[in-house]
């Protein structure tokens, strides 16, 4: 009997140790952390199977693990070649969501900027966008971007370039032309990116203006609030404010 009781207080010891390891595991990170590099293991091998479904969904899954999915960065950049198209916009978008800065992450993106679908071409720029100024290499094709065919890309491209070097007369334009154009949302974009240029912009105001009184709320909410941004007092004037 004094044997069971001694092997009933050992087990309970032990399981109280185990409980008490998993509790200052969890709170130093460190079974999530482990957790995460599981998980992004059994992604990356999902990367290379055949289906091409479990190849998008698992590159999909990449991005919503953020900078904790930095192992998977070669693989998701190999990815970039996928036949799939599919694959590669969850793999570009996914790239930028981890938020590495890497010349190699930079030369990559700055590849995928010519890629044939134009979903492909803007998660590109939106993801040199993120990197800002260390995507200055990037500088030349996003230029080059301004030219394309897909009022996103070209807004996107631009809005990067913003963000990148901040050289207002080589973006304003092309922003100017995609305010002016028919995509819904790359039109805001165009808007957004005008209020962040600020004064710079002034000569955008027009075209701001008119696309204020847009039916389309997001494009007249972008709108109103650039000019709020690039001049406060025809924002006043307008009772903006």
């Amino acid at each position: 009997m004094a044997e069971t009781t001694t092997t009933r207080v050992a087990l309970t010891r032990k399981m109280l140790i185990l409980v008490a390891a998993a509790a200052l595991f969890c709170l130093l990170g460190v079974w999530p952390t482990w957790r995460d590099q599981r998980r992004v293991k059994n992604l990356i091998s999902q990367l290379r199977a055949d289906d091409a479904k479990v190849r998008a969904d698992a590159a999909n899954e990449l991005g919503a693990l953020g900078p904790r999915a930095k192992s998977a960065l070669p693989t998701l950049i190999d990815s970039l070649n996928d036949a799939d198209t599919k694959v590669r916009v969850f793999a570009v978008t996914s790239i930028g969501r981890i938020g590495d800065k890497s010349p190699r992450t930079v030369a990559a993106l700055t590849a995928a900027l010519g890629d044939r679908h134009g979903p492909v071409r803007a998660g590109a720029a939106i993801a040199l966008s993120k990197i800002g100024p260390d995507a200055a290499a990037a500088v030349p094709a996003l230029v080059e971007r301004l030219k394309d065919a897909d009022d996103p890309v070209r807004a996107y491209a631009a809005d990067a370039l913003w963000r990148i070097d901040h050289k207002a007369d080589v973006v304003i334009p092309p922003l100017l032309g995609v305010l002016r154009g028919t995509a819904k949302d790359a039109r805001s974009i165009a808007a957004i990116t005008l209020g962040k240029i600020g004064p710079a912009a002034q000569f955008a105001i027009p075209d701001l203006i008119a696309a204020m009184n847009d039916p389309d709320i997001d494009l007249s909410q972008a709108a109103e609030d650039a000019i709020k941004l690039i001049d406060p007092i025809i924002a006043d004037e307008l009772g903006l404010f």
